[in-house]
């Protein structure tokens, strides 16, 4: 039922960073961040996942090329069942979730 956009998503990891954890619980925030960044974003656009160490930790982003979150929003992101999206479209779980594994 769901369209989505097709973008190009590029790995920018440094190889050499490793992050430590459940793999399962890693793998669903990696899927809801790219799925949002997916959504976010215009047809063909790109979508990079970069990491970056500083002494023993590694930081993950996800970096898309939509219109970006609203200033007003922003502190709502992460409660469950918040979303920005048409009825329907999203549970407004997806941040909630990551927020609780992170």
């Amino acid at each position: 039922n769901r369209q989505s956009v097709d973008v190009d998503f590029f790995n920018l990891c440094d190889p050499d960073h490793l992050v430590q954890g459940d793999p399962q619980r890693l793998v669903q925030v990696m899927i809801n961040l790219l799925s949002n960044a997916r959504d976010a974003s215009p047809p063909g656009a790109p979508i990079r996942v970069r990491s970056e160490a500083q002494g023993q930790t590694v930081t993950l982003s996800v970096e898309d090329e939509g219109s970006g979150i609203p200033k007003a929003i922003v502190s709502r992101l992460f409660e469950p069942f918040f979303t920005t999206k048409d009825p329907g479209k999203g549970t407004g779980l997806g941040l909630a979730l990551v927020y609780s594994i992170v």
